[in-house]
């Protein structure tokens, strides 16, 4: 489990959708978050240069997060947490809350009709739920805009890797 700061919002988003368990802490205070990461055995993952380094002098694992750009976030966190990205999203975790997302049966579609857009439905057959916040989620346009940015960062880690070798 990986225990997000705050402020890195859409790489927490995005670890989601690529089936990475990313959770926020019950509190923003430093020594909380830090207290919650040893708890929860979790991997505190900051753009807080102070806070990183309390939470090292406690034993936590760190990931220190440097860049304020999106596509360099994933990549350090990636290079750093040492996961590989996968091709195509993971339906797993609830982007926004990060509840389970679960597949919705055919019954369960037509029992959550009024949640689903009817140009949507009429596309769409395949549809998960957020078991918390119960969000429907589908393969959307969106979908392949996700897959290409996927693609895009492992193309720069790749180069990036190469220039090491």
């Amino acid at each position: 489990m990986y225990v997000m700061d705050i402020m890195l919002k859409k790489l927490t988003r995005w670890l989601r959708i690529l089936g990475i368990n990313a959770v926020y802490p019950p509190s923003e205070d430093d020594d909380i978050i830090i207290e919650y990461a040893m708890k929860k055995n979790g991997v505190l993952v900051t753009s807080d240069k102070e806070m990183s380094h309390k939470a090292e002098n406690k034993g936590v694992r760190v990931i220190f997060i440097q860049s304020q750009c999106f596509d360099n976030q994933l990549i350090e966190f990636v290079e750093k947490a040492g996961v590989e990205l996968p091709n195509e999203p993971i339906e797993r975790y609830c982007p926004i809350c990060n509840g389970k997302l679960i597949r919705l049966t055919d019954q369960q579609i037509l029992t959550f009709r009024e949640k689903i857009p009817p140009k949507v439905s009429k596309y769409n057959k395949i549809f998960w739920m957020c078991d918390s916040c119960t969000r429907i989620y589908w393969k959307g346009t969106h979908y392949d805009e996700i897959v290409s940015k996927i693609k895009e960062i492992k193309r720069t880690l790749k180069k990036e890797e190469n220039k090491r070798v």
